[in-house]
C-alpha cells in the first residue's frame, strides 16, 4: 500500500524473492527468533517487493557467517544482471568490494579519496586492504 503497487506485482516479486533468498522456511517466523543472516535476508527481501530501480545497502554481510555472505553477494549481482538494479553499497569489508562493486569511492574525512575501479584503486599489485590502509595512514583518518 505505501508504495502503491499493484497486487499482482506485489504477489510476483514476494514469491520470486522467497523462492531467491531461501526464505520459505521463515516466513511464519517471528523476527525475534531469526538469526542475523535470516535476517538480513528477509530485510533485502522487503527492501525490494516494490522493484526498486536504486537500492542502498549499508554494510548487508555484516556479522554473517561464511555461507550467508556468500549467498547475499551473489543474489546481489543475480539482482544487478537480472533487474539492472543500482546497488549503491556502503562497507569496510574488502571482499564485499572485490566480489560485487564496478565502481569504487574511498571517503574519509567526508572527502572522496579515490574514485575508480577496484583495478584503478589497487597500487602496484596491493591487495586492497594494503591500499585502504596506506590511504588513510596518508590522510591521517
Amino acid at each position: 500500500d505505501i508504495y502503491g503497487i499493484d497486487e499482482a506485482l506485489y504477489r510476483k516479486n514476494r514469491d520470486e524473492l522467497t523462492e531467491l533468498l531461501n526464505l520459505s522456511q521463515l516466513l511464519r517466523t517471528p523476527a525475534r527468533q531469526l538469526s542475523l543472516g535470516q535476517r538480513m535476508r528477509c530485510e533485502i527481501a522487503a527492501s525490494l517487493l516494490h522493484s526498486p530501480k536504486l537500492l542502498f545497502l549499508d554494510e548487508p554481510t555484516i556479522g554473517l557467517d561464511a555461507v550467508s555472505k556468500l549467498a547475499v553477494r551473489d543474489f546481489i549481482r543475480q539482482l544487478n544482471a537480472a533487474r539492472k538494479t543500482t546497488v549503491i553499497l556502503t562497507t569496510h569489508d574488502m571482499q564485499d568490494i572485490e566480489a560485487l562493486a564496478s565502481r569504487i569511492l574511498l571517503i574519509g574525512k567526508g572527502k572522496i579519496l579515490m574514485d575508480g575501479t577496484l583495478d584503478d584503486i589497487r597500487r602496484g599489485g596491493e591487495s586492497i586492504d594494503e591500499t585502504v590502509a596506506s590511504l588513510y595512514q596518508q590522510y591521517d583518518i
